[in-house]
């Protein structure tokens, strides 16, 4: 099994105000075709800081995915990192301008100064095709580590790496080094509780590793393993199903929302919703899901206590009485 290392570039995620989300999907991604991340970290826009923190990855790591930084403003340097770094220089690469022409084309736009620096890649690396932007990636081998280079923004880096890497990668590696898992979504207990009723369910040296994510959506359980211990996790997801019961809403990529709209379309049932404190929420997530018209009648958010009075005829005395809190 391949280690692997995570590093996001740009200052703007060590200062606040945006988040790396693409190492969420990288994670993934990576552990199907046999690499596992063993570290992630983050840098900002300095071309020194960044080549530290390659080399320090392709010590420990034999494949180091980059994420950012390949853009046309002078802050965005990670081609001039890897460059200095692996001694190989930037050139002007036809493929890369081609690429970039034809996608700035199909935007009814011509390069510009600062774009055509998007064409400069390091000598003898791979350039591989952005389908969806402007910038492209590149990948090459320095030290016995595979070095990739993707895009930042994540709808760029997620078709950049299934189109050109994940098919590089899948090459290299057997069907028994590739990560499976298992996710079930649970609602109603506190994370402690669920710890409490799964234990004993994983043994140790079982090959299996559990995981608990607790958040404001209930708490995920994860079971991982490698792909010759597959038939393992299946009987132990089954394990996990009994000792949770009913907390168990859904499995894998599964929302409480498209189950829930499973079930109304399922019965034929109908569903109409008031809210008030959430302002809007439940019926933003039910509409999230795709064909939800055929089973969610509408949607009321009555946040004074004048329209709960007027549109859903709750009695001006109880509210006094009570409260619109319950």
């Amino acid at each position: 099994m391949r280690a692997g290392e995570i590093i996001a570039i740009g200052s703007e995620l060590l200062l606040g105000g945006r988040l790396d989300t693409n190492s969420l999907f990288l994670t993934e991604q990576l552990a199907s075709v046999g690499v596992e991340v063993r570290f992630k970290s983050v840098v900002g826009d300095v071309e020194a800081d960044i080549a530290a923190a390659i080399r320090t990855a392709a010590r420990r790591a034999k494949v180091v995915v980059l994420t950012g930084g390949l853009g046309p403003t002078r802050d965005d340097c990670t081609r001039h990192a890897v460059a200095r770094l692996t001694g190989r220089p930037l050139r002007r690469r036809p493929e890369a301008m081609e690429s970039m022409r034809r996608r700035l084309a199909e935007w009814g736009r011509t390069p510009t100064g600062p774009q055509l620096r998007q064409a400069l890649i390091p000598s003898g690396a791979e350039v591989l095709v952005n389908p969806v932007g402007s910038a492209p990636g590149f990948c090459l081998s320095w030290r016995g580590c595979l070095v990739v280079a993707l895009p930042g923004v994540p709808a760029e880096a997620e078709r950049t790496f299934a189109g050109s890497v994940a098919p590089k990668l899948a090459l290299d590696s057997t069907v028994k080094e590739r990560l499976e898992r298992r996710v079930l979504h649970t609602f109603g207990l506190p994370e402690s509780d669920v710890e409490g009723r799964l234990a004993g369910v994983v043994r140790a040296g079982s090959g299996v590793r559990l995981g608990l994510l607790a958040s404001p959506l209930g708490v995920t359980v994860s079971l991982t393993a490698w792909r010759q211990h597959v038939s393992d996790l299946d009987r132990l997801a089954r394990r996990v199903r009994v000792r949770l019961g009913q907390s168990v809403y859904a499995e894998g990529k599964d929302t409480m929302e498209e189950v829930v709209g499973r079930h109304l379309a399922a019965h034929h049932l109908t569903l109409a919703v008031a809210e008030s404190c959430t302002g809007g929420l439940v019926g933003h997530r039910l509409t999230q899901v795709s064909g939800s018209s055929t089973y969610l009648d509408r949607v009321a958010v009555c946040y004074s206590n004048r329209a709960k009075v007027d549109l859903l005829g709750i009695p001006e005395a109880l509210i006094r009485r009570h409260g619109a809190v319950s």
